[in-house]
């Protein structure tokens, strides 16, 4: 009898906890949920909840167990797995395998990475909308200390959310991932799993004082615990207050970001007048916006002093990650290093004909030029004196000239880019676009249009049937 009085606290203790943080009473029928399920104590305790509370709702609940193979037992636990689920009814249980032996560092990092995309995969393949994991409250408090030994600002000192509606990781904005246990200590979990007799997965790699966190779990945490009992529980409220000062600087980049943005680059002139800590905080918010890793201190002082410095003649360039933060006409832009000057030194040239698309997409230069039809008495290119033409696209050379209007200067392109403040970067994935003649010769008189600038006027009538061109970069 005490033992049943004990198994029916623990579990409405686990329950309230769990519906604390997800609440499932909102949720429709056929809502489609997935467990990320190692066979471990925490996503087993997590499995056998996530069951009792669902069982009474009309939920397609899938479980992924995501199979690392650094383990000699993976494949047992693979097996152990998918037996586990077959005693839960209507749970639907998939597998992904993921290869880390390339990796000879950062190993727990690089497991970390592809298993998120692994569950990522699945749940877009199944059109999954939640996504739990069973991080608990000791794995808080282990991830506030490693982030405070790293000497982390307060983004990391956030330590682990709850709920995460946009994790860089998943990289999907439809798919929530939701950390139920999170308030649950790990001793928690540990009586609910005895008193429910689960079966479950002892990961020999937990000993492994190879792995930082390990160190931290095996030697530093006892040790705290037993110098500063209820510790995990005040990392917990430290944590939340920390989210709580994340989202306010969030508030105030976002309101900074709409006052200095232009379409996709900062006013370098307006953040100038904030206050060094007020800019840094937006650029951090701002290069966050391009899931990239989150700039050091060092880093992120680097490109303040370079903004600060920045003379009209002096551009700033400096590397992030996958990514390049350039300056241009006093805005910064930040760049994939791959996109940048991707066609510089490369003669490409296509030749083609019209007839009548709408649009023409150009995998050798990366975009697609649109024919749109034009109304009224505006101008743009005879429909049939263009569908009888042979036409080729090319890169420019730098030496090409313009005439946009009868009475206007034939300037060289370059001026033109200038004008309209083009950045440098981009002018290289704006082709030209020539009529061929019969002595295949390219000069100003079949020219007929260059991206980004417009029609030569000799083609130009607001006469009969018109088109306009138009040209769309596919890395906009």
């Amino acid at each position: 009898m005490e033992n049943l009085k004990e198994l029916i606290l623990c579990e409405e203790i686990m329950l309230k906890k769990f519906l604390n943080i997800f609440d499932i009473s909102f949720l429709s029928n056929n809502s489609k949920i997935a467990l990320a399920y190692s066979g471990g104590i925490d996503s087993s305790v997590l499995l056998d909840i996530s069951f009792t509370l669902f069982c009474n709702y009309k939920i397609q609940f899938y479980v992924f167990h995501i199979n690392h193979g650094l383990s000699p037992s993976s494949d047992k636990w693979l097996i152990h797995c998918k037996n586990t689920c077959k005693i839960y009814k209507n749970i639907i249980f998939h597998s992904f395998k993921i290869d880390l032996f390339s990796y000879k560092k950062n190993i727990e990092e690089n497991a970390r990475i592809k298993r998120y995309y692994a569950l990522k995969e699945l749940c877009q393949k199944y059109n999954i909308k939640y996504l739990l994991t069973g991080h608990n409250q000791d794995d808080q408090a282990e991830t506030i200390l490693l982030k405070l030994l790293r000497g982390s600002g307060i983004s990391g000192l956030s330590g682990i959310y709850a709920i995460n509606k946009k994790l860089p990781l998943l990289n999907n904005s439809n798919i929530i991932l939701i950390r139920p246990l999170l308030h649950c200590s790990r001793n928690e979990i540990a009586h609910y799993a005895q008193l429910h007799s689960l079966n479950y997965l002892k990961d020999e790699s937990n000993n492994n004082t190879r792995y930082t966190r390990n160190i931290l779990r095996l030697y530093v945490i006892p040790l705290l615990e037993k110098l500063f009992p209820g510790f995990k529980k005040r990392f917990s409220r430290f944590a939340y207050h920390a989210q709580s000062a994340e989202k306010l600087l969030n508030l105030l980049a976002k309101k900074d970001l709409k006052i200095c943005s232009k379409e996709k680059s900062i006013d370098i002139g307006k953040i100038k007048k904030f206050d060094p800590d007020r800019v840094k905080n937006l650029l951090r918010y701002w290069l966050n916006k391009y899931n990239t890793k989150k700039p050091s201190s060092i880093w992120l002082n680097k490109l303040y002093n370079q903004i600060l410095e920045k003379k009209c003649h002096k551009q700033i360039s400096i590397m992030h990650a996958q990514y390049h933060i350039k300056s241009y006409r006093n805005q910064l832009f930040c760049l994939k290093k791959e996109k940048i000057n991707k066609n510089i030194n490369k003669n490409i040239n296509q030749s083609f004909i019209w007839d009548k698309e709408s649009k023409i997409i150009f995998s050798n230069f990366n975009g697609v030029l649109y024919f749109c039809p034009v109304t009224g008495d505006k101008i743009g290119i005879n429909v049939s004196w263009l569908r009888k033409q042979f036409l080729l696209i090319k890169n420019k050379t730098g030496k090409e000239r313009l005439k946009l209007t009868k009475n206007s200067y034939n300037k060289n392109i370059k001026n033109y880019y200038r004008e309209m403040n083009i950045p440098i970067w981009n002018r290289f994935n704006l082709p030209i676009i020539y009529v061929q003649n019969i002595n295949n010769t390219l000069n100003f008189n079949n020219l007929l249009y260059a991206a980004g600038i417009g029609i030569n006027y000799i083609y130009q009538t607001n006469k009969g049937e018109r088109i306009c061109l138009h040209w769309i970069n596919l890395d906009n």
